[in-house]
């Protein structure tokens, strides 16, 4: 399988096989993030944290209210629990509503 890495501002992706075990700690490192608000649904939530391992002891919270479409009530409660625990990154383990939520977050 072919790894790489490609930046396009504003974002990057790291692929390749077993990256977010092997990478993930290196690039929330180069983000100089410490506190990381998890978004997974409650049933993603397990798996997510068995997948972020590496870097288990900077999550500092996990949003879990993930719905389709991130009504905005849902984008206001998961900016709240940003902002009470001070996380300094969000990293989202799922699927379109999870990703969608993330995104919300950086509106």
């Amino acid at each position: 399988m072919l790894e790489f890495s490609y930046d396009a501002l504003p974002g990057r992706i790291v692929f390749g096989r077993g990256a977010a075990r092997q990478r993930l700690a290196g690039e929330v490192d180069r983000l100089g993030s410490s506190r990381l608000l998890l978004i997974a649904t409650a049933s993603e939530e397990a798996k997510a944290r068995e997948l972020l391992t590496p870097v288990a002891d900077r999550i500092v919270a996990t949003f879990a209210g993930v719905r389709p479409h991130v009504p905005v009530a849902v984008a206001e409660a998961a900016r709240a629990m940003a902002a009470e625990v001070g996380a300094d990154a969000v990293l989202s383990v799922g699927g379109g509503s999870t990703t969608g939520t993330a995104k919300a977050l950086s509106t």
